[in-house]
């Protein structure tokens, strides 16, 4: 996917984008998707994202797809003892 349509771009998703300093180039920097900046359902040039590292680019190839990307924990724990009678505690409720 190219990463024009807003729609197919969700924070998680791991990308390629070209940073502004970058445009005459080309050159990609790859990074995981934490916020959308397009407010637009279609960009021309790829959708504008803030990567997880903050480095903010218009997206060129949307490198995979995360099985949960987009979506957030709701902050339910799974409480569980070990055998050396410690307590665990995972977020496991995905919404």
């Amino acid at each position: 996917m190219d990463g024009k349509q807003r729609k197919d771009v969700r924070a998680g998703m791991r990308v390629a984008v070209v940073l502004k300093q970058d445009q005459r180039t080309g050159r990609r920097t790859i990074g995981v998707v934490k916020d959308l900046l397009t407010n637009s359902a279609f960009h021309p040039h790829g959708v504008k994202v803030r990567l997880a590292d903050g480095q903010v680019g218009r997206v060129q190839e949307i490198l995979d797809r995360i099985k949960n990307a987009g979506r957030k924990i709701l902050g339910s724990r799974l409480k569980t003892k070990n055998a050396a009678g410690f307590i665990n505690y995972q977020v496991s409720i995905i919404n």
